[in-house]
């Protein structure tokens, strides 16, 4: 599904759901395309007492998954709505807004940064520094969703990534710059998959980084059978195959 056949699926979507729907943009790409959000609830485009939502997909241009699934999402509860007691409870109790595609421009060309080769994954601000007032110095994509934020105070989101199995938590960072340095720690997430399904732990995991090369061999000794996921400086998320 092109940029285009992904604008008309999006407009072709809110007007055989139009009850449940509206669609509008947050802003443009940098080569100028509408980011479009459908927003899903009994009374769109309306401010309520009632938690809102977003779900944003294709984030990195080459991932684009995220895009094939929101769409599949705000359809099934376009067409179960009436009949499907958890359609019917997301349109009437949730404000759901769908941004299927943050990076148009990357998803054109079949890369993972925009238009700018700036990897919008990473040009959000974090704890480590400031918000920049300066909105100008951001990429186009990046200040579209920070404005957005302050438009709707939006009670969760979630972003989907294709590629890889990753747990990104909020604050999951570290501004310690010698991740791979012995004698430092940091913080992980351990899966362990037993019996066909994957059991998540997560807590604060904290280990003595060595090498990578150590940690995986630490890995498999003491946890076998596991994937071994260290969380490094800017919520990079670096994972470590322990199954054998």
């Amino acid at each position: 599904m092109t940029n285009d056949d992904l604008e008309k699926a999006m407009k072709d979507f809110t007007k055989r759901c139009s009850k449940i729907s509206r669609l509008y943009s947050i802003g443009k790409s940098v080569n100028g395309f509408p980011l479009w959000v459908i927003e899903i609830s009994d009374r769109p485009g309306e401010v309520e007492a009632e938690p809102a939502f977003k779900y944003i997909g294709n984030v990195h241009g080459d991932e684009p998954v995220g895009r094939e699934l929101l769409m599949r999402l705000a359809n099934w509860i376009c067409d179960n709505y009436g009949k499907d007691p958890l359609a019917k409870l997301i349109v009437e109790n949730v404000h759901l807004h769908i941004l299927p595609s943050l990076n148009p421009d990357g998803f054109s060309v079949r890369k993972r940064n925009n238009a700018n080769n700036v990897d919008l994954n990473r040009d959000f601000p974090d704890q480590f520094f400031p918000i920049n007032e300066d909105l100008s110095l951001r990429q186009p994509e990046t200040t579209a969703i920070m404005t957005w934020l302050r438009e709707i105070r939006f009670t969760a989101s979630a972003t989907l990534h294709g590629g890889a199995l990753v747990a990104n938590f909020p604050w999951d960072g570290t501004d310690d710059k010698s991740c791979y340095r012995s004698g430092n720690t940091i913080m992980g997430v351990l899966m362990i998959r037993r019996s066909g399904s994957w059991h998540v732990y997560i807590a604060n995991l904290t280990v003595t980084c060595l090498s990578a090369k150590s940690l995986r061999k630490a890995s498999r000794m003491e946890h076998p059978g596991t994937l071994f996921t260290v969380v490094c400086k800017t919520g990079i998320t670096y994972m470590e195959d322990a199954l054998n």
